[in-house]
């Protein structure tokens, strides 16, 4: 198809198998038939962002692509004129910058990025104003990854949340993120902290270790005042470090929304937490989606709401409580869902925020 310039193939599920196709058909319009096809190679643009290759793959296509009107972006670098180029903030403004209402985010969700695009971004994080939400969930990204992500917090009080959706920081990266929360002050603004999928514990950790996430934890509801939703579900804290968080709950009067799916929690490991529950006014929503709570947990659960209302606080609305062993004979109160909590854009979350906390008390 002569004339074609712009093939955008981003967010599939294309694997490197599908490269050798690609790299054919781009060398094919470049060395065999250039006069026939000029007009396809003038600024011929292939986006490839957010599909399944590694990061080192940019410099396998970097040997085929050697016109410099042939661009293949990988979202995280891209080749063009034999060489790989590095991230653009400015482009990546352009292309991933998403507003939803009077909130914008700079979605990065899936693009193979890892810790090395963290610190080419981290001068532009730190100054850029344009943006209050940043998404870097899938990419792969370590405790390394955060140290220039926290700096970047450091310098940027505009930024109200932040999604770590299914990396591999660790506890050490979470420490980080704390220290950069704590550095900032006054100037914090970090109202949304997902967390979920990150391995904060594991079965074979020492006390030493444990001692520590008992204190990141407690830093993290303590320490954090403007925190609205906290997301720690499949983090692997189970029951010992609900307990710690359970401990600051009573305390905390900003926090809206908070998720502990897949923690195996059992009705001895959410007692704790659902004392903390009857005597914590702010909190809405609570996610308690694949656990081992059984009918006798749903019965803890719905005197938790009762005490609220007796105490004068709005009824939690959802308790969300799919996929635990409960029987069909279980009663579930108001405010209980046999249902799970879906996480939209965080920009939608914010939003969502914003209703929770302008809702009448007794509505």
């Amino acid at each position: 198809q002569l004339g074609c310039h712009w093939v955008d193939l981003s967010f599939n599920q294309l694997t490197e198998n599908i490269l050798d196709d690609l790299i054919a058909t781009v060398t094919y319009l470049q060395q065999d038939r250039p006069a026939a096809n000029s007009s396809i190679l003038d600024n011929f643009n292939l986006k490839l962002a957010g599909n399944q290759f590694s990061s080192g793959i940019a410099d396998a296509v970097a040997k085929v692509v050697v016109s410099d009107k042939v661009t293949v972006d990988f979202g995280f670098a891209s080749v063009s004129g034999g060489e790989v180029h590095e991230l653009n903030p400015t482009a990546f403004e352009q292309d991933r910058l998403l507003h939803h209402g009077k909130y914008s985010q700079l979605d990065l969700t899936f693009i193979g990025m890892r810790d090395r695009g963290i610190h080419q971004l981290e001068g532009y994080l730190s100054e850029a104003a344009t943006f209050q939400s940043l998404s870097y969930g899938q990419n792969q990204l370590t405790s390394a990854g955060m140290v220039p992500l926290a700096r970047a917090l450091t310098r940027n009080s505009t930024i109200q949340a932040l999604d770590l959706m299914a990396n591999d920081i660790g506890l050490e990266g979470l420490e980080t993120i704390l220290n950069a929360i704590d550095e900032n002050g006054s100037n914090n603004t970090l109202r949304y902290l997902s967390l979920q999928g990150n391995p904060l514990a594991t079965t074979d950790m020492d006390r030493r270790r444990w001692k520590r996430l008992e204190k990141a934890l407690a830093r993290l509801v303590s320490e954090c005042p403007h925190l609205e939703l906290i997301g720690l579900h499949y983090t692997g804290i189970g029951e010992h470090g609900v307990s710690i968080l359970a401990d600051y709950l009573p305390k905390q009067s900003a926090l809206l929304w908070l998720t502990l799916a897949g923690n195996c929690l059992t009705l001895a490991g959410i007692e704790g937490l659902c004392s903390s529950l009857e005597k914590n006014e702010t909190l809405r929503v609570v996610g308690l989606s694949n656990n081992l709570l059984d009918d006798t947990a749903i019965a803890r659960l719905n005197t938790v709401q009762q005490n609220r209302v007796s105490a004068g606080y709005q009824r939690l609305n959802p308790v969300s409580l799919e996929g635990n062993p409960f029987s069909s004979e279980a009663h579930l109160g108001p405010g209980l869902k046999n249902g799970r909590l879906y996480f939209m854009y965080s920009t939608t979350i914010l939003s969502y925020l914003d209703s929770l906390k302008a809702c009448d008390r007794t509505n």
